[in-house]
């Protein structure tokens, strides 16, 4: 189990010490928040004329409205990378299926030419075959003559 951190803090201009199994920084920076939102109630008028339980219930409220728009903002974040992640996969598979395709028009292609080739042999053997007759039939009727 990790250990506790324990830190001396100054929050409303009172030492307070504080432990916990974060880091000392960042205790620390904690009590730099808390006493950032109490500098920010202290200089409205409003806050300063309230009773201490009204101060506290004041601040308290302050805190859990950031924590909430910040909850609210990383769940936000949170589904627009989780839709763009879709987003990403799509495409992905979109080329890997051209990719497939090209592949498979490249193997009909080759395929193709090495039929095409065979056929134009046999279309040139023929037409060899066809040039000959006519000329021996050329030639037989030259003899008769």
């Amino acid at each position: 189990m990790a250990m506790k951190n324990a830190v001396e803090v100054v929050v409303d201009g009172r030492v307070y010490k504080i432990s916990g199994y974060e880091s000392q920084e960042y205790l620390h920076q904690i009590a730099v928040y808390i006493n950032e939102k109490m500098n920010e109630c202290h200089s409205t008028e409003n806050y300063r004329k309230q009773s201490g339980d009204q101060r506290q219930l004041m601040l308290s409220m302050n805190l859990a409205d950031d924590y909430f728009k910040a909850k609210n903002q990383a769940e936000k974040l949170t589904a627009e990378l989780e839709k763009k992640e879709r987003e990403l996969y799509s495409v992905r598979h979109d080329l890997i299926e051209a990719r497939l395709e090209i592949e498979n028009l490249k193997k009909e292609k080759k395929a193709g030419s090495g039929q095409n080739n065979r056929r134009n042999e046999q279309h040139a053997g023929k037409q060899n075959n066809v040039g000959n007759n006519v000329n021996s039939v050329n030639s037989g009727n030259n003899t008769q003559r």
